[in-house]
């Protein structure tokens, strides 16, 4: 069959493919850093009510 496809179109169905492949690379890279940004969120907020709570209780306690 692919002997039948004129070289133009060989050219073209290839640049698509790249073309996909590189979409799917940026699409799973960018999932990727969201989830680790959504985790650094997090860790980081409760780190704060952490100290925040602490230091209310510190405050009450004196």
């Amino acid at each position: 069959m692919l002997n039948t496809l004129s070289i133009r179109l060989k050219i073209v169905l290839l640049s698509g493919l790249c073309l996909l492949g590189v979409i799917a690379l940026i699409v799973s890279i960018n999932l990727r850093e969201t989830d680790k940004n959504d985790q650094l969120t997090s860790d980081s907020s409760s780190r704060m009510l952490t100290s925040n709570v602490q230091k209310l209780l510190r405050g009450q306690r004196c």
